[in-house]
């Protein structure tokens, strides 16, 4: 029988409340209402995180890989916004063979490439301990000092809200099996489920930044490339062995960026979809999808194309 170790709740609501304090009342009343109960189990191959009636359990390792893709994220956005700039600037595409000729983003390249094998070696590892963690990856839960590593303390707030969005999407589960009222189809519950998690992080950002008077646009920024790093753990997660397996209860890895991101509002040209469009840029390129040109009006168009392209 698998030993389940249990996690207080008091954990994941300052998780959530991290990345959306102005959500308070609202998480604690479902946290009276449902009742959530939280538990870690051992290691095994894989990262599952999963709801059961009121139990979301997940391994160690679920969020040491979002860890790790919050990194290769940051690196995306390295490697591909000049690009992305640049043709928004100059109204000119970008092509396959103007990046295949970058010396600079090649070794970019190389780097995120180990990155995504770590990430696979850590999904079919049975323990992080058999794993020896890469130098050019933070330690997981690492807390950089924003003024002194502003790259670390970003990637650290990709994963903290990527992790939330991961959250609020079980406790999403939770409420339906709770009250019954599910959808009877799998795949229109996990897409209901990611609505959700978008509308908790993005629905009162207003109210947040009357309170606090940071910049809404930078706060709707945060919050978008969380929500993006979500969907790159998600696609990251799923290897071509497993999308048969969940062909019938989940929908494809283009649906999940479309629900989780690219239904938010913001500038066409916002940062959130500058980075979005750079871990699209990588999901192509690592896939063999990436089209030899790419000409757009927006960030966000550019978005769009390439999640089309999927």
């Amino acid at each position: 029988m698998t030993k389940l170790q249990p996690v207080a709740p008091i954990v994941i609501e300052n998780l959530l409340l991290g990345a959306c304090p102005e959500r308070k009342l609202e998480i604690q009343q479902d946290w009276k209402t449902f009742q959530p109960e939280f538990y870690v189990k051992p290691d095994d191959v894989g990262a599952a995180l999963s709801a059961r009636k009121n139990r979301i359990t997940w391994m160690h390792k679920t969020f040491v890989l979002d860890w790790v893709i919050a990194t290769l994220g940051m690196q995306a956005i390295a490697a591909y916004s000049p690009y992305i700039f640049l043709a928004l600037t100059f109204n000119l595409p970008v092509t396959a063979k103007e990046l295949a000729q970058d010396n600079e983003l090649a070794s970019i390249q190389s780097q995120m490439d180990e990155v995504c094998y770590f990430a696979k070696l850590l999904w079919k590892a049975e323990q992080l301990e058999d794993l020896d963690w890469p130098s050019n990856i933070p330690i997981p839960g690492t807390f950089p000092e924003a003024s002194l590593d502003p790259k670390g303390k970003a990637t650290f707030d990709l994963a903290c809200l990527a992790a939330a969005a991961t959250f609020f999407h079980e406790l999403r589960h939770v409420q339906f099996q709770a009250e019954k009222d599910a959808p009877e189809i799998s795949i229109e519950e996990e897409c209901a489920c990611d609505e959700h998690a978008r509308v908790m992080l993005l629905d009162r950002i207003a109210d947040y930044c009357t309170k606090t008077e940071e910049p809404y646009s930078q706060v709707l920024d945060k919050r978008i490339m969380g929500l993006a790093t979500a969907a790159l753990c998600i696609a990251q997660q799923e290897p071509v062995g497993m999308q048969a397996a969940i062909v019938d209860s989940h929908p494809p890895v283009k649906e999940r960026f479309r629900i989780l991101v690219l239904e938010a509002s913001a500038d066409e040209n916002a940062l959130a979809w500058v980075y979005t469009g750079c871990v699209l840029i990588h999901l192509l390129r690592n896939v063999h999808k990436l089209p030899d040109a790419l000409t757009f009006s927006s960030a966000k168009d550019l978005c769009k194309q390439l999640v089309a392209a999927l």
